[in-house]
């Protein structure tokens, strides 16, 4: 069965539907629903293992809700909306200011509030915010060096203050990359084969990370750069480019894709442990990963409307990924355990990412819009066609974790 999901998948790519041609994303779509679960995969696996909920009953439905990674997850979103923001054109600058709308904002506050914790715990204090370990900290998590934590923290809940937001970085290197790959592609004679090229050295890129020995410093470096994840963001700029042709196959078809998943996931997984639910993969592992992207696409143009009228234009996803482990770690630090714990952990971060998209991430995001929306009429740069045919400011700024 996962086979067959693989050569569909393999077959509805070949469609050349128009590589760099302008992009027509259909607006009525579940993408912020998809981010939100993706966002709560990641909070209920640190929930569990943090505060040691694991229980006989617990293990299998978490062998399942390892089989739909909320990081690779998404990143395959981010291949997607990113690839199809920077395909619009423009100026660089407006690419450029809706990326750090997205991030840095909800970032800053996030330190902030973990600052706050921090010295509530008096793990910070008067006599230590004043030495470069706070600093350099701050400075690091708030610029692009995410994946560091002062050892100065070790101590701190389960040994960091907020190991989720690795990711940030690794989103950020994609925010990057997406740009320079589209002027090389716009370059070239045969774009798709450098896309395919680009797909198997990705492939070979993640395989390897996961063979090499983890104490080697090649090794702890490739996993802090983007080079290892390029396969998840590829599928999504794979299945951007071949939107059409994929529409065609997932369009409503989302309880068929998600079957063929669950059984492929309980042949080679639950039964045979022949399917490691790794960020690196084996050969079933890519197999499984390119039918959770038919998954993932499928969910997002089946119930057309879902997510309008369950969520209303409001996206918690970020909000949940950066605050959810300073919410664990401080009931970890408190020496607090339990499920009605874990129900307190998850209120408290449903909240606190409310407020975060209230009070701070959607004002800084029109504020980006409006000011990028100036410098393109300053500089009389057209606009990609009607706005019916683009992707709305929502679903391209607020793709996430980026947002582990």
């Amino acid at each position: 069965m996962g086979c067959i999901g693989v050569v569909i998948f393999a077959v509805t790519l070949r469609a050349n539907s128009g590589l760099l041609s302008t992009p027509q994303v259909d607006r009525n779509n579940n993408f912020d629903l998809i981010r939100l679960f993706a966002a709560l995969q990641v909070f209920t696996a640190h929930l569990i293992s943090h505060l040691n909920l694991q229980t006989d009953g617990l293990t299998g439905l978490m062998a399942y809700v390892r089989m739909f990674p909320g990081v690779p997850i998404f990143f395959m979103l981010s291949g997607y909306l990113i690839f199809a923001s920077a395909s619009r054109g423009g100026l660089l600058v407006k690419y450029a200011q809706r990326r750090i709308a997205r991030i840095f904002p909800g970032l800053w506050v996030s330190i902030a509030f973990t600052f706050a914790v921090l010295w509530a715990f008096g793990y910070v204090n008067t006599a230590n915010v004043r030495t470069d370990v706070i600093w350099t900290w701050i400075a690091a998590t708030g610029t692009f060096a995410q994946f560091w934590d002062h050892p100065f923290f070790a101590g701190w809940a389960n040994g960091g203050v907020n190991g989720a937001l690795w990711t940030l970085s690794v989103e950020l290197q994609f925010y990057i990359f997406t740009p320079i790959l589209i002027t090389i592609l716009k370059r070239v004679e045969h774009p798709t084969r450098w896309i395919w090229t680009l797909v198997m050295a990705a492939v070979v890129v993640n395989v390897a990370t996961g063979l090499l020995p983890q104490e080697l410093f090649i090794t702890k470096l490739l996993k802090i750069s983007l080079l290892p994840y390029l396969i998840y963001f590829c599928i999504g700029i794979l299945a951007f480019i071949h939107r059409e042709v994929m529409r065609r196959i997932l369009n409503g078809r989302f309880i068929l894709w998600i079957s063929v998943y669950l059984v492929f996931v309980g042949a080679t997984s639950v039964a045979n442990q022949t399917h490691d639910a790794s960020y690196f993969l084996n050969g079933f592992g890519l197999i499984g990963v390119c039918i959770l992207s038919l998954v993932v696409f499928s969910a997002a143009y089946s119930a057309r409307g879902l997510a309008d009228r369950t969520l209303r234009g409001t996206d918690l996803s970020y909000g949940v990924y950066i605050y959810h482990m300073v919410v664990i770690g401080a009931f970890v630090e408190a020496e607090m355990s339990g499920w009605p714990v874990a129900g307190a952990a998850l209120v408290l971060t449903l909240g606190i990412a409310a407020l975060s998209w209230f009070a701070v991430e959607r004002p800084c995001l029109s504020l980006s819009h409006s000011n990028s929306q100036r410098s393109m009429d300053a500089a009389a740069v057209p606009v990609a066609t009607s706005r019916a045919n683009c992707l709305s400011d929502g679903a391209s700024d607020q793709a996430a974790a980026s947002n582990t």
